[in-house]
């Protein structure tokens, strides 16, 4: 029988899945698949609101999510040619931990969001899974990493992409990170391999992954898009549409405007404000590592265009992958790996951007599609 080893990418909008050879680094199998719970919620908020209102709902969102994660390993086994996994690491933002663990979300729901766990640590896939009807295509004696999260908005999936990033030859500290995504994730990583980390969420919502939009683009073609209507005069900097645009000459409705203004905003104002606290001036020479498959599609010069990310990083701005899947592969089978990451998260500050007083301002000056900012 076949022997792999699976990574998974839980994300809030789409999960990705990767099987690897028991001896290989390439793939034998990927996958992705809009994730079921979005039903109950397309944002973070909405599941974690539906999780509080009793235990059933959110024991229903555990359920989902495994059930699927279940499906999709057998997807990828097929593809494969059959066998069996052994092994599993497995990321995520910290409030799809939770819900993939069954664990409580209340601490995520107010303030001073306390998570229930920051994980870090191992699991068999039967006490995830908790029934006795096991699916075939994990046994119940797998082995599951769930690396370790460093807020209640910053989680594995941010500590896999820095613990990539680390890893990759050719990449040196200091650097800015953006995971673009539903809930998105930026880092500032200090100089030097032991530098300290500096994270934060921005709340962009579903526009980034094709959601919230009336067009049926990917999130990279719709700031392509929305950059060649800001240049012809179909939308002005305020995000208003003009008059021909409004008739459905742009292909874009105010309401997909508005999604992406909000969620392009609060990317640019989080990664504004990490710059601000970092604090040093030979930061200007520091690039921006893009990931998530939006981040990894994404032109650079129409992110610039819409002021997705501020003026300072023109230039130097590079799409980089599915970072977070890329780090959880990493981890399979190699504890070196899985210790890094422990380290990342041992040296990484949240920088919690809802009680920051300089957020609102520096929101609200993000929100004009200007190169400017």
């Amino acid at each position: 029988m076949n022997h792999f080893s699976l990574a998974f990418d839980v994300g809030t909008t789409n999960l990705d899945g990767r099987l690897y050879p028991a001896a290989g680094d390439s793939p034998a199998a990927v996958i992705r698949e809009r994730n079921a719970q979005r039903r109950w919620g397309a944002d973070i908020i909405s599941r974690i609101q539906f999780a509080n209102t009793n235990d059933a709902q959110g024991a229903l969102l555990q359920r989902t999510l495994l059930t699927q994660i279940a499906q999709m390993t057998t997807s990828l086994l097929a593809q494969a040619g059959g066998g069996v996994v052994d092994r599993a690491v497995l990321v995520g933002n910290t409030a799809m931990l939770h819900f993939l663990c069954g664990l409580s979300v209340k601490g995520l729901g107010a303030a001073p969001f306390a998570p229930s766990s920051f994980f870090g640590s191992h699991i068999t896939w039967g006490e995830l899974w908790g029934a006795p009807d096991q699916t075939a295509a994990i046994p119940p004696e797998a082995r599951v990493f769930i690396p370790p999260c460093t807020g209640a908005f910053t989680g594995a999936d941010l500590t896999a992409a820095l613990t990539t990033l680390e890893n990759r030859k050719g990449i040196d500290a200091p650097f800015f990170l953006a995971d673009l995504g539903t809930n998105c994730e930026v880092a500032f990583h200090g100089a030097g391999q032991e530098g300290t980390i500096l994270a934060a969420s921005a709340a962009a919502g579903p526009a980034f992954e094709g959601g919230a939009v009336s067009m049926d683009l990917p999130g990279s073609a719709l700031v392509t898009a929305l950059a060649a209507a800001l240049d012809n005069g179909r939308i002005d900097r305020t995000g208003r549409l003009a008059p021909q645009a409004a008739d459905g000459g742009s292909g874009f409705t105010q309401g997909d405007v508005r999604a992406l203004q909000l969620a392009k905003a609060a990317v640019c104002a989080a990664l504004a404000i990490l710059a601000g606290e970092a604090g040093d001036p030979s930061l200007r020479d520091a690039p921006l590592y893009l990931c998530g498959a939006f981040g990894d599609a994404i032109v650079p010069a129409a992110a610039a265009r819409i002021g997705l990310v501020p003026a300072r990083f023109m230039g130097r701005v590079i799409p980089t992958g599915n970072a977070a899947l890329d780090g959880a592969a990493l981890m399979l089978g190699d504890g070196d790996a899985q210790q890094a990451a422990m380290c990342i998260a041992g040296r990484t500050r949240p920088v919690e951007l809802a009680a920051d007083p300089r957020f609102p301002k520096a929101f609200m000056d993000a929100l004009d599609f200007s190169e400017n900012l």
